[in-house]
């Protein structure tokens, strides 16, 4: 799935993405989780659905939208860019969602 995602989206960045219990809003968190883990995002949500599917030996993919960057300013970046954007990213997995039905290789 990640690789069709890929090549019908060859602009979106992607990459590992890292879970844990807490918002991340501290530049040094940041830098371990980026050096430790080579993480480029880390959410609170798409890990525990990444292990459900995985039981359930169900395909998944997760597409987020990065509201902040993690560091120190994270909380009034994340509140700034809470509403921007959300029409595009709809848009995108409706876009995807059709052209999956294209790849028989996934049904």
């Amino acid at each position: 799935m990640l690789d069709i995602f890929a090549e019908l989206w060859p602009d979106i960045k992607q990459g590992v993405a890292v879970s844990g219990d807490s918002f991340i809003s501290d530049e040094g968190k940041k830098n371990f989780l980026k050096s430790e883990f080579d993480a480029m995002s880390c959410d609170m949500e798409s890990a525990a659905v990444a292990y459900v599917c995985s039981l359930a030996n169900i395909r998944y993919i997760a597409l987020r939208r990065i509201s902040d960057d993690a560091g120190n300013d994270a909380v009034s970046s994340y509140t700034d860019m809470n509403d921007m954007r959300e029409a595009v990213l709809v848009e995108l997995i409706c876009d995807t969602v059709k052209q999956f039905f294209n790849y028989s290789v996934l049904w």
